[in-house]
């Protein structure tokens, strides 16, 4: 029944179930209350989610064309004929008012937040103060309509939407006033207006573009991501591209210009997926980061008490043995604290811990998948990294590489060995902390000392 015309119609008993509805004149129809009609499962709400005459409020407003102060809040309108209807004042928020025509109509003051106003027509509608507030209106027809005081925060536009000789002198950005009372006033100057076709060029130019409300500031490497995602998968699009980013309070509005035709929806889906994604693995990082100073810290702790009982016990035989000399005091204290130093203090010959490295990491078994390596490729790899890395000092490569040897004797028993392994990795993660974060050896890890946790049960 798209398109028909029942004006003045004697309704009675007529049959409108699963009928389509579209531009159909209902105006000083007869009896429309009895007609039959598609219920909605939640009739009794009131709602109406399947036809436009299964709601009372819209049957009346179908045949009056009077919804001046009605609130119809939510409510199903999908192409309903408002043809010079008085909708003035009225409540339209989170409405359907897809394909409705409402060429002519007066919604002076008319709240149409978050509205879909998608393929409508309001040709010479008078939209005077009028609340667009995150109203969806791709693919209306805005021609000849007066537009002077709407509000426009968050409307969504596109290369579809007509808005030729819209009338308008001057519009609102904002619903509620900012911190310093304005609401945003376009032309800001409030003795200025729109010269006549100024509206037009504007908002032309905002229809290329997408913007993006970017909460709680702009996080640099999240930022990256997400441009980049857009690039990879819009070539048109570059960082040329990027025309604003405006503070708006703690956030930050990013305004990105797009191809003519662009789904800006999509463009806009992907980046808050990436940028989302790449701000929680930012926390996870964190989390772990948090993580491992804890264990690191724990396992340092346990070290010096180690250290404070042998010192003591070297107290403790100097003191038993009056004669002992004070250089060969000097050569077992540095023995026994150290561990890894010989009697005139020098770093233990890497050489011969790479050595024994080899020969412990050689008799573990190989790996069975061909392309997964296994604890031996991996500890093979880590041993290599850790020798190459020039920012280490030669001690902390000693260290590093005792903790690789540690790895090497607990892969012969990995199951019963996580103890041992967990420590080694918690001190090979101390070990690299203070590393550039560009260190090739930082990098290595960051790949090889996960996959062997993994391989460890940890």
């Amino acid at each position: 029944m798209t398109n028909s015309v029942f004006s003045k119609a004697n309704l009675k008993s007529i049959d409108f179930r699963n009928s389509v509805l579209i531009n159909t004149i209902f105006y000083k129809a007869k009896n429309i209350d009895k007609i039959r009609y598609d219920k909605p499962k939640n009739f009794e709400s009131g709602a109406s989610n399947y036809s436009l005459l299964s709601n009372e409020k819209i049957r009346k407003l179908l045949v009056s064309g009077d919804g001046e102060n009605q609130s119809y809040v939510g409510l199903n309108l999908k192409g309903a004929y408002l043809v010079n209807a008085n909708l003035s004042n009225a409540e339209l928020r989170q409405a359907d008012l897809s394909y409705v025509n409402l060429q002519g109509a007066t919604v002076e003051n008319t709240n149409f937040k978050q509205a879909n106003l998608s393929q409508a027509i309001l040709q010479d509608a008078n939209l005077k103060d009028a609340n667009l507030t995150e109203t969806l209106a791709l693919g209306t027809n805005f021609t000849g309509a007066y537009l002077t005081g709407a509000c426009l925060e968050g409307w969504n536009i596109d290369h579809t939407t007509i808005l030729e000789r819209v009338d308008c002198q001057y519009v609102f950005l904002l619903e509620q006033p900012n911190a310093n009372g304005h609401r945003e006033r376009q032309p800001h100057d409030p003795d200025k207006c729109f010269a006549p076709g100024d509206f037009e060029k504007i908002y032309e130019e905002i229809i290329n573009t997408v913007q993006i409300l970017l909460k709680d500031g702009v996080n640099p490497e999240a930022f990256s991501a997400a441009l980049g995602r857009i690039m990879v998968e819009n070539p048109e699009i570059t960082k040329d591209s990027i025309q604003g980013m405006q503070k708006k309070g703690d956030d930050v509005l990013l305004t990105i210009e797009v191809p003519e035709g662009t789904d800006k929806a999509q463009i806009e889906r992907t980046f808050d997926e990436v940028y989302v994604a790449k701000l929680e693995a930012q926390a996870e990082a964190q989390r772990q980061y948090l993580q491992d100073f804890k264990e690191i810290a724990l396992v340092l702790a346990k070290k010096q008490d180690q250290t404070t009982i042998a010192v003591n016990n070297e107290n403790k035989m100097n003191s038993e043995n009056q004669d002992i000399q004070t250089g060969d005091v000097k050569g077992n204290f540095a023995g026994s604290v150290g561990g890894n130093f010989d009697a005139s203090g020098s770093a233990l010959n890497i050489d011969n811990t790479n050595s024994t490295i080899s020969n412990t990491i050689n008799e573990l078994p190989p790996t069975s998948e061909a392309d997964e390596p296994g604890i031996k490729e991996l500890l093979a790899q880590l041993q290599t990294a850790i020798n190459a890395e020039p920012n280490l000092s030669e001690e902390d490569k000693a260290e590093a590489l005792q903790q690789v040897q540690q790895l090497a004797e607990a892969g012969k028993d990995p199951k019963n060995s996580k103890g041992v392994a967990k420590n080694a990795l918690t001190m090979l993660k101390g070990l690299i902390f203070g590393l550039p974060a560009a260190a090739k050896l930082m990098e290595e890890c960051q790949k090889l000392l996960p996959s062997l946790a993994q391989l460890f049960g940890l």
